[in-house]
């Protein structure tokens, strides 16, 4: 499985841009959850790419492409996308399912959740807004996440 560093710091100034006015510390607790949360879904994302790049190799060539998790507990799942004329498109779906091997699906054709669809259009949007400064600043590659609003009183997403 390869590694794909996370990106936080851009997701924080983020954050910080965005409550300006109110910017807020995390205790070490909230702090663990998200680093907690953040590192799932990066493995979960990881190990999917590999899983559908190995067995539909000729998904590489769809462009633009991406990926959304959704953490579940009856198992985690990753949505892979690709983007056509007419708009996104199911690809793939991985589930990660307690006590079984992770399970590819081909679900072209098929809906997407609309949560997915507008986690899918954040992600993308975001990837948009800062990878080109990224990629120049740092010379790497960079992985996005985009968190479902966290259920603490004191956080939340405008």
């Amino acid at each position: 499985m390869r590694a794909v560093p996370l990106v936080v710091v851009p997701i924080l100034f983020s954050f910080i841009r965005a409550f300006a006015g109110e910017i807020r510390e995390f205790d070490v607790r909230t702090l663990e959850k998200l680093g907690n949360e953040l590192s799932l879904r990066d493995r979960i994302a990881a190990e999917a790419s590999d899983l559908v790049f190995a067995t539909h190799p000729d998904f590489r060539k769809v462009t633009p492409q991406g990926w959304v998790t959704d953490l579940r507990k009856n198992g985690d799942v990753v949505y892979w996308i690709g983007e056509t004329e007419r708009g996104l498109a199911a690809a793939y779906k991985v589930t990660f399912a307690p006590g079984s091997s992770p399970r590819v699906e081909d679900i072209h054709g098929i809906a997407l959740p609309e949560a997915i669809v507008a986690r899918y259009k954040a992600r993308r949007t975001a990837i948009k807004a800062v990878l080109p400064k990224l990629n120049a600043a740092y010379d790497s590659k960079y992985n996005f996440e985009v968190l479902n609003r966290w259920p603490l009183p004191h956080y939340r997403v405008g």
